[in-house]
C-alpha cells in the first residue's frame, strides 16, 4: 500500500507521445507518474511493487490494447483493485460499456479536458486511499482480536488444567477453603453421611461442582445419589481426583 504521506503514483499508458506529454504535465505537480507506450510495456512495469495507485490507459494501442491489458490486470490478485480510467477517442456506448464490463473504473472520451480529467483522477484516488486505510485498520483489528482470542484460550486452558487435571501440582498442595479441591473434599465428606444428602447437594454443591467436574462425571454422581448410593458417588470422584 502506498504511504499516505507520499504523493500517489499514476501509470499513464498511451502510444501517442503528445498525449503522454500532456498528461505528464497535468499530473506532475500533484502526483508521481510512470509511462508505458502499450499494454505489454504496462504489464512489465506491473510485475513488481511498488504498484501505481491509478492507471490512465488508452484503448487502441499496438501489440496489446487497453481492453486486453485491463482484463489481465483484473485477473492478477495483486493488481486487481487498482483503479483504471480509460482514455479513448472511441465514444460509442457499446465500447464504453465493454470497457466498464472488463473492470475499468471510469471512461473519459478524448479530446481530454484537463479540469474533468483532474477531477475524476482526484475522486478515484481519494476513494482508493480511504479503502486502503480501512483495510489497514481492519488488519490491525483482526490482529488484536487474534491476540485477545489466544490469551483467552490460554487462560481457559490454564483454568481447566488447574481445575480437573489430576497430575497438576495444585492438587497435591493444601487448598484454601474456597478452592476447587477444598470443595471436592467437603463434598466427599458429605457423601459419608446419608441424612438430608439430596437437599444439601442441591442447595450447596451442585452448581459449583458443575464448574470443576466434567459433565459426564457429574451425571454419574447424580445417578448414584438418585439410586441411594452415595459411597459409589464418592468412589466416582475419588477415581478422578484421588481424594482422601
Amino acid at each position: 500500500m502506498s504511504n499516505t504521506l507520499e504523493r500517489q503514483t499514476i501509470l499513464i499508458v498511451d502510444d501517442t507521445p503528445d498525449v503522454l506529454s500532456l498528461l505528464t504535465a497535468l499530473l506532475k505537480d500533484n502526483y508521481k507518474t510512470q509511462i508505458a507506450t502499450n499494454g505489454v510495456n504496462a504489464l512489465e512495469i506491473l510485475t513488481k511493487p511498488p504498484y501505481p495507485d491509478l492507471i490512465l490507459m488508452d484503448v487502441l494501442m499496438p501489440e496489446m490494447g487497453g481492453y486486453e491489458t485491463c482484463q489481465r490486470i483484473r485477473e492478477t490478485p495483486s493488481l486487481a483493485d487498482i483503479p483504471i480510467i480509460f482514455l479513448s477517442s472511441i465514444s460509442e456506448n457499446q465500447d464504453v460499456a465493454m470497457g466498464l464490463a472488463l473492470g475499468a473504473t471510469d471512461f473519459i472520451v478524448k479530446p481530454i479536458f484537463p479540469a474533468i480529467l483532474l477531477s475524476r483522477v482526484a475522486v478515484h484516488l481519494s476513494l482508493r486511499r480511504k479503502i486502503q486505510l480501512l483495510e489497514a485498520e481492519n488488519q490491525q483489528l483482526r490482529a488484536s482480536l487474534d491476540v485477545a482470542s489466544g490469551s483467552a484460550n490460554e487462560a481457559a486452558r490454564t483454568i481447566e488444567d488447574e481445575a480437573i487435571t489430576p497430575t497438576t501440582p495444585a492438587l497435591a498442595e493444601p487448598a484454601s477453603a474456597n478452592s476447587p479441591i477444598a470443595l471436592l473434599r467437603q463434598f466427599a465428606r458429605l457423601l459419608d453421611q446419608q441424612d438430608a444428602l439430596a437437599d444439601e447437594f442441591l442447595t450447596q454443591y451442585q452448581k459449583p461442582l458443575a464448574q470443576i467436574i466434567p459433565s459426564i462425571v457429574l451425571e454419574q454422581v447424580l445417578l448414584h445419589l438418585a439410586a441411594g448410593a452415595p459411597l459409589k458417588a464418592k468412589a466416582q470422584l475419588n477415581e478422578l481426583f484421588h481424594l482422601p
